[in-house]
């Protein structure tokens, strides 16, 4: 189920339509949430206790205690900017088209790697 949640996330931030200047933020923010569910995908499916926190770094350090991580994971933690600025309004990153762009790349990783993981452990 936790794959599920993180694909729909990524496809909610893949979205093309009008964007007004927070709606980027916003798909930034699902990157980070797939992202975040997939580890948690990989966490669950090894019969881990799913962490009820946000940060990338640490769900990596756990999610790899069972699995390695492919090279370049640790640009991952780049998404963790999306956990509270576009949350909250007054923290808020205005995010740009580019960081839109890499927010993406890194999230369909992530949710690429963990679906290989999971269906190679199957």
């Amino acid at each position: 189920m936790w794959l599920e949640f993180a694909r729909a996330d990524l496809e909610v931030a893949a979205e093309h339509g009008h964007v007004n200047r927070w709606v980027v933020g916003i798909r930034c923010y699902h990157c980070q949430q797939a992202a975040e569910k997939a580890l948690k995908a990989v966490i669950d499916h090894y019969g881990g206790d799913v962490p009820h926190f946000h940060n990338l770094v640490d769900l990596m350090q756990i999610a790899s205690s069972t699995n390695d991580l492919p090279d370049g994971a640790s640009e991952w933690r780049t998404l963790n900017a999306y956990i509270v600025a576009t949350r909250y309004p007054d923290a808020l990153h205005e995010a740009t088209d580019d960081d839109l762009a890499e927010a993406l790349e890194l999230a369909r990783a992530v949710v690429a790697w963990a679906t290989s993981v999971i269906e190679t452990a199957t």
